[in-house]
């Protein structure tokens, strides 16, 4: 999405929530989802996908940059 349709409709799409149960957690599923849904994105068309969280670290590791609070 260009800087003109960001600007004419938000931040989108974006990834409301990721939560992995504790039992999971060590298994690349987090990864997985993350990288289905920019997938996902891409295949329809967007070059970006937005996530809002507290979380600064782990999500540049899959390509995210924090752009702020």
């Amino acid at each position: 999405m260009d800087r003109v349709n960001e600007e004419i409709y938000g931040l989108w799409p974006w990834i409301c929530a990721l939560y992995i149960e504790n039992s999971y957690r060590g298994m690349f599923l987090g990864k997985e989802l993350l990288l289905r849904a920019k997938a996902d994105a891409e295949k329809a068309g967007f070059n970006k996908v937005f996530h809002c969280t507290d979380h600064i670290g782990y999500y540049e590791k899959y390509g995210f940059t924090y752009i702020g609070d």
